[in-house]
């Protein structure tokens, strides 16, 4: 399975390693990225991509800070959300 984020001006795929970081973060504390592995598709309205980055970076403060997998996926999931909010545009993924 593969998963395509989209947003106003870019695209990006998660890779497999970075997909297997996602099915560790508890679903309680960080429903948003849990829900990117649970439903095939969806997305995250201009106005709440705050939060969501909220919820990013609060669940990276928690990840080891030496492991690469987690910094660059992280960091490529905010800025992600980051050009989605700049451009007013929602962010969808869908599961391939």
């Amino acid at each position: 399975m593969q998963i395509v984020l989209r947003c106003a001006t870019a695209q990006q795929f998660l890779s497999f390693h970075e997909q297997q970081w996602l099915h560790g973060i508890d679903p309680a504390a960080h429903p948003w990225l849990a829900q990117l592995l649970r439903m095939p598709r969806g997305g995250i309205a201009p106005g709440e991509l705050p939060t969501a980055m909220d919820e990013l970076l609060a669940c990276l403060a928690l990840q080891d800070p030496t492991d690469p997998i987690i910094r660059r996926s992280g960091l490529r999931l905010l800025l992600l959300l980051a050009t989605g909010q700049r451009h007013g545009q929602p962010v969808s993924w869908q599961h391939r």
